[in-house]
């Protein structure tokens, strides 16, 4: 935000540890991956003149924005909604982050594909009324916008990425290749910075839990026909396990705990975020003129958060909620990527398979 601060501390180069799965985090490296390659304790800041700009601006913004949800709706449900809505790091405390991490509901509080494609979606329903042109550049600064205002991390800049290429597609009238899509938006990351091809596992969790949704969920949606349509029960029984299939076995390589019940959790979750976010946005947006009304409709934003977290809390008790397994060679994480991309060329049409 071009502010001029002096900061004062003990600095040190970070190092690996061994986490609680006994596997080897390279910290050093993570850091590095973003040219950060000291870390500080006990650091204290005094900020020497203030910067301007649009960040700040945004920042500003999304400062008083989060001060309208934390007065209006109470805890821990405030603290969900801002993971929710911008990704917030520290929203929830550790005992709620564990339990959403336990029961696969993670993605929802750290601002993953999932929540910037529902904002997106959103933003076009919106302005549907406007010019195909006109709402399309609208619509192409809002992403930017929102992908400034969240941070920019990376799985929000590929789903922004992506994002654009679905406005300019509507725009010549040219039949969207997601799957292109994808791999063009990677591409240009790694071109960015190509450190996060190996070094960011939120980048390569999300690259892969994309490509497993459009890899998967065609022919998971025949065989998942039975289940209902209404609250989203299908779609979320159908995405959920086209990107954990995915994403299992870098789990299990670099995290070793997966979680059993990820499934089941998500069908009974993922239909009231849309509705959370919408009605917690709108609590703040109104909270600007009136607090009135404003708590009138975080009554039912606070519901509706309350219930994800009793639905977590539930199910993260259940002793086979998640399953821990020890370090194992790197060949096995080759040899099952190799057995999914088989099963995904068994199970795609032969004229899908071109790029």
């Amino acid at each position: 935000f071009d502010d001029y601060v002096m900061v004062t501390a003990m600095v040190e180069k970070p190092e690996a540890f061994v986490t609680d799965t006994d596997r080897i985090f390279d910290y050093a490296a993570y850091l590095g991956k973003d040219d950060v390659y000291y870390i500080m304790s006990y650091a204290e800041t005094s900020i020497l003149g203030k910067g301007r700009g649009l960040e700040r601006s945004l920042y500003t913004f999304k400062h008083n924005f989060l001060s309208k949800i934390y007065r209006i709706i109470p805890e821990p449900e405030s603290g969900l909604l801002a993971g929710i809505l911008f990704g917030q790091k520290d929203s929830l405390s550790e005992h709620y982050e564990n339990q959403f991490r336990k029961v696969g509901l993670m993605h929802i509080v750290v601002l993953s594909g999932y929540n910037v494609a529902l904002v997106i979606h959103l933003l076009l329903k919106i302005l549907a009324f406007l010019p195909i042109k006109i709402r399309s550049l609208i619509a192409v600064v809002g992403i930017a916008v929102f992908a400034l205002l969240v941070g920019g991390g990376p799985t929000v800049i590929r789903a922004s990425i992506m994002a654009v290429f679905i406005v300019f597609a509507d725009i010549v009238g040219a039949q969207y290749n997601i799957k292109r899509a994808l791999i063009i938006a990677g591409v240009i990351m790694v071109i960015i910075n190509p450190k996060i091809l190996y070094f960011d596992i939120s980048f390569q969790l999300s690259f892969l839990a994309t490509y497993g949704l459009i890899a998967f969920s065609p022919w998971l949606e025949e065989r998942l026909s039975f289940l209902p349509k209404f609250f989203a029960v299908r779609d979320s029984a159908v995405a959920t396990l086209s990107a954990q299939i995915m994403v299992m076995p870098l789990i299990l390589y670099k995290i070793g705990e997966l979680s059993i019940i990820a499934p089941l959790v998500n069908v009974l979750v993922l239909f009231a975020v849309p509705i959370s976010m919408l009605t917690g946005f709108a609590t703040a947006v109104i909270a600007f003129t009136s607090s009135q009304i404003a708590t009138v409709v975080g009554f039912i934003a606070t519901f509706l958060l309350r219930y994800q977290l009793w639905i977590v809390d539930v199910f993260s008790r259940l002793p086979f909620a998640s399953v821990s397994v020890p370090p194992f060679h790197i060949i096995f994480l080759l040899l099952m990527y190799f057995l999914i991309f088989w099963w995904i060329q068994k199970i795609t049409p032969a004229e899908e398979n071109m790029l």
